[in-house]
């Protein structure tokens, strides 16, 4: 029993650390989007700097009798990971912030620990116990409190498409990295799922999808000029490097749903990295919303038998990669991707449909292209209907309005001046 808490006091330190390593990507990053970074190269930078930097100790870690092998046996974790929970997310990120306010995107996002509650919660039909339950809506009413909801206007529904599949990339990011005992080094696992996170995200700014600004030129941080590879080498490695290995060994030893809710700190600590290095204020609503964070994630105690994915004895064997831990036991691997498959899918389609609306040169529907015709005139009640060829009285209409010539004009085919009605509309068969 003192080994099980010794394992999750020692996961509860190194999950706090790692929120608290992600926190600093906004104080260290906002000097690079002050001096014109695009947010996709720093997310670029970040995730290749990193890799670079987990080269060596991935290298070594994978040297390990049975390391390599392991590692080829997760390659659909590594995979998933990397382009889901590493590049997926940020992708969804960015182009949910062009749509829609960054205050509602992040809170979406950081709704992926109540995802994981209640997806765990359908999929076992075992109700988590009632402190937890409390502590989660604790948490999130301070989560809100402290991002707030600004923006006016209607809320575009495919930024909030892109938000909820940035949160699900969020709960598959403490999914697949809670996998313990599978046989692969945290620190091999990171380096390959960054490295290919970064090829994705820098392939998808490279093609055009993201914007792409990265000026080689100072940038001011804490009073000081400094060089831009400055601020970059610290987020590759304190906010990527050390953060991702820091939170798969966290989310190993905790579980994913206990990991999840550590991972609401990172708002805590970024807001006040912001009060004490950037001088960003905190107003009294947010730190009533700081508190309540860290009351309702005190409330939600680590479960007391993590799951764990064990290996055969027998190296040659097939390691159990279909399943993954959640909150108690496994579920299907298949079943934590039905939402991200059926949310990619709807995403896939409209940007389909945008990309082709652009090559065609349509006009987005929000601009009214396909808003509902002005009705007809009204005549006392009564809408006119437009005649037809066939149904057109040649003679009827020269008795009520005179024959047609160029000596009398148009101006009794346009308007009659003694009754004020309009003359019936011409058929083009018979104009000229």
């Amino acid at each position: 029993m003192s080994a099980v808490r010794a394992r999750s006091s020692m996961g509860l330190a190194v999950a706090v650390s790692a929120s608290l390593a992600f926190s600093t990507i906004g104080t260290l990053a906002s000097p690079l989007l002050d001096a014109g970074w695009s947010p996709a190269a720093v997310a670029t930078f970040r995730l290749l700097i990193a890799a670079a930097v987990l080269a060596i100790p991935g290298a070594l870690a994978l040297r390990a009798p049975g390391a390599l092998r392991a590692l080829f046996r997760a390659r659909l974790r590594v995979v998933l990971y990397a382009v889901l929970a590493v590049s997926g997310t940020q992708l969804c990120y960015f182009a949910a912030i062009q749509r829609i306010p960054v205050g509602l995107a992040l809170l979406i996002q950081y709704l992926a620990p109540i995802g994981l509650l209640l997806f765990m919660w359908a999929r076992t039909r075992r109700r988590p116990v009632t402190m937890v339950l409390v502590g989660s809506g604790v948490a999130v009413l301070g989560l809100v409190l402290v991002i707030g909801v600004g923006g006016s206007g209607g809320v575009d529904p495919i930024g909030l498409l892109y938000s909820l599949t940035a949160a699900i990339g969020v709960a598959i990011y403490y999914v697949l990295g809670a996998v313990a005992d599978d046989g692969v080094p945290p620190v091999a696992f990171a380096a390959s799922t960054i490295l290919i996170g970064g090829l994705v995200t820098g392939a998808a700014a490279f093609v055009g999808l993201l914007p792409w600004s990265a000026p080689k030129v100072d940038v001011t941080m804490l009073g000081s000029h400094l060089p831009w590879f400055l601020p970059v080498l610290a987020i590759a490695i304190l906010a990527t490097a050390y953060a991702y290995v820091a939170g798969i060994i966290g989310s190993s030893r905790l579980g994913a749903r206990t990991a999840s809710f550590l991972g609401l700190l990172e708002v805590v600590f970024a807001v006040t990295l912001s009060w004490i290095f950037l001088g960003q204020s905190l107003a009294p609503v947010q730190m009533i919303g700081v508190a309540l964070v860290l009351g309702g994630v005190a409330m939600i105690r680590p479960e007391e038998t993590p799951a764990v994915v064990t290996l055969p004895v027998d190296p040659d064997a097939v390691a159990p990669v279909s399943r993954v831990p959640l909150t108690t036991g496994t579920i299907p691997l298949p079943a934590v991707l039905e939402p991200v498959a059926a949310t990619t899918a709807a995403i896939a389609i409209v940007a389909a449909a945008q990309i082709a609306a652009d090559e065609g040169g349509f006009e987005p529907i929000e601009n009214g292209m396909l808003a509902e015709p002005d009705p007809a005139p009204v005549e006392d009640g009564v809408a006119e209907e437009e005649t037809s060829v066939e149904d057109f009285d040649l003679a009827a209409f020269e008795a009520a309005y005179g024959a047609p010539s160029a000596e009398r004009g148009s101006e009794h085919l346009d308007h009659d001046e003694t009754s004020g009605r309009n003359p019936p509309t011409r058929p083009l068969a018979l104009a000229g």
